[in-house]
This record gives structure tokens, sequence and C-alpha cells, in this order.
């Protein structure tokens, strides 16, 4: 995993030096096999091991880091409201998902992200595509939640339904 050190640094306060929060890292069991720098901001390359997917996630090596050190853990404050004005459904047709939530947005255009979130990507190893892919990949990265983007219009009969992929299924990549 490509962790930007200064994105680290919106959820724990931490003021050492590249090589000490590396270490640090190290410390608390997450494997520091790298670090690069990209237009003056460090990147960490982390290996997470099959057992810490609680690590995959900016705000999960911060979470380590705020046990191991005792500092605190500056989590973002979210306004969510559960209004619903527009119904669609989820069917899930398949014994290995037992949840699959969503969201209606509205009023999102297509297009070019702000560059702050393409250039946490970009120092992520993700290629920036547009606003709205653009902030499912910043989703997984700082929260570790995939996501995935439908356009509501496009959906037939206002429905998801999530199956297993069969040989034949076909479908469009980004």
């Amino acid at each position: 995993m490509l962790l930007p050190v200064e994105w680290l640094k919106d959820f724990i306060d931490i003021k050492e030096s590249t090589k000490d929060i590396s270490d640090m890292l190290t410390m608390i069991g997450l494997e520091v096999e790298g670090e690069e720098t990209s237009d003056g901001d460090a990147v960490f390359e982390v290996n997470i091991t099959p057992n810490r997917p609680d690590c995959l996630s900016v705000i999960g090596i911060a979470r380590e880091l705020r046990a191991a050190t005792g500092r605190t853990l500056k989590l973002p404050d979210y306004d969510i409201t559960d209004e619903f004005e527009e119904d669609f459904q989820v069917i899930i047709d398949s014994p290995f998902c037992n949840r699959y939530t969503g969201r209606i947005i509205k009023g999102i255009r297509t297009g070019e992200s702000p560059d702050w979130i393409k250039k946490r990507l970009e120092l992520s190893g993700i290629r920036p595509v547009n606003i709205i892919v653009d902030i499912t990949n910043y989703v997984l990265m700082e929260l570790g939640h995939p996501l995935h983007a439908f356009d509501l219009d496009k959906l037939r009969g206002k429905i998801i339904r999530v199956n297993t992929a069969g040989e034949t299924l076909q479908f469009k990549t980004l």
C-alpha cells in the first residue's frame, strides 16, 4: 500500500521525521518496504499482511499509531441524513454477500476532480478518472470502504442485483 505521509498527518499528530515515522510503523508490525518522495511529499510503501485488513486505509494506520503512541486520533465528522426522496431496491442473490448498502446522491456532475484529490490519489498509486470515480477511490484509501457509483437513471427498474458473476458475464471496466 502506498501511504502519503501528509495524508496520515490529517488524522494523527506526527511531527517526527519520515525515518522515525517509518520506524514507528515497523514497531507496530507494519513493514515499510520503501520510501519515495514526489514533489516534496513523502510516500511509504507499506506491506500489509493478510491478517491486518484494518490497516488497508490511511485511518486504519492512524488508529494503529494512536494505539502505540497514545496520541489523539482526529476522525472526520460526517453529517448524514437518513431521509430518502426516491426508492431503489437492492436484491442479494448470492450466499457470499450478506449485506449491501446504498445511498442516493443527487446533483453531481461528472468532471475533473480538484487538484488536492488528484494529488492524493496519484501519491497512493491510483490514476484519477473523474470526480465520481475519484471520490469512490478516495473513500477506499482514507476509510478502507470499497464503493461503487451507479447512474440511477440507468439502473433498470432502479434495482441493484448482487450475485456471483458467471463465466459468460460481460461488463465494461474503467
